[in-house]
């Protein structure tokens, strides 16, 4: 699921879920149960008959996330889920997200600039490095690694860092090391 490129703005709620479940072959009324709880859960009831261009850009991410959930895949992939949300459908989908594995039995894999989000809805901190895993942490080791404020990182433990990086050949000069410990 990525941004709202994937709806059909001139299909309404329903139709473009009933439209995505017919390209995989899925029958509508096989999952109408769970496209119902989904629907009140996301609070799209009322919008059910609504043309996707009509509904707001939080309204059209819940729409592609429960989209995302109808799939039959374990994996489900979130990118940028916050991207351009207020703060309201923002709260929601921090409640909502952290749901999702054990009600439906499905891991989500979320690339996220937002990190309050992240810390809010995942258990685990996965850096990648060109397609490579180079670091798997839990939200409390990235946290004691890292205090984020106002935006910027600050590296509370350097050494610990700088030898995880160099663990994974990532270049880290004295010129970055005095540049990180300016900052």
């Amino acid at each position: 699921m990525e941004g709202n490129r994937n709806l059909y703005w001139k299909l309404t709620v329903k139709e473009n879920i009933e439209f995505f479940l017919a390209l995989k072959g899925i029958n509508y009324k096989t999952k109408k149960e769970q496209i119902e709880t989904l629907i009140d859960e996301f609070e799209l009831g009322s919008k059910r008959n609504e043309l996707v261009q009509n509904l707001s850009r939080g309204m059209q991410q819940k729409l592609s996330i429960l989209i995302a959930l109808l799939e039959d895949s374990q994996i489900i992939l979130l990118d940028e889920p916050t991207l351009g949300l207020d703060v309201s459908t923002l709260r929601d989908l921090e409640e909502l997200i952290p749901k999702i594995p054990s009600q439906m039995n499905k891991s989500l894999v979320i690339t996220s600039h937002n990190m309050r989000f992240v810390e809010k809805v995942c258990n685990k901190i996965l850096i990648i490095r060109k397609g490579q895993l180079i670091a798997e942490k839990t939200i409390d080791e990235f946290k004691n690694m890292v205090d984020t404020k106002l935006g910027t990182v600050r590296v509370k433990d350097l050494n610990g860092l700088e030898a995880e990086l160099k663990e994974h050949s990532i270049p880290f000069t004295e010129e970055k090391i005095k540049y990180i410990r300016a900052c």
